[in-house]
């Protein structure tokens, strides 16, 4: 959401301040193929919801090709002190 409303600057903030106010609580799942040994992988993460206490991210891994690796939806917990 951030991101198309070019606040990419903005929704990185949010995200690095969900993982480190709870950086083990993500759960993530992938299996859509692997990497081999050398090859160069890249990862996007983009906000598909970012609220006041909860932020939605998926993330796309892709190898140097372009071929999907791994889709990764994670759900963070904003908590405020």
């Amino acid at each position: 959401m951030l991101i198309a409303q070019h606040k990419r600057a903005e929704a990185l903030e949010c995200f690095r301040k969900a993982v480190q106010l709870r950086p083990n609580s993500a759960q993530a799942w992938h299996n859509l193929g692997s990497a081999r040994v050398g090859e160069t992988i890249t990862g996007e993460a983009i906000p598909l919801h970012v609220g006041r206490r909860s932020s939605v991210w998926q993330t796309r891994i892709t190898n140097e090709g372009g071929r999907l690796l791994a889709l990764v939806t994670q759900t963070q917990m904003i908590l405020v002190d």
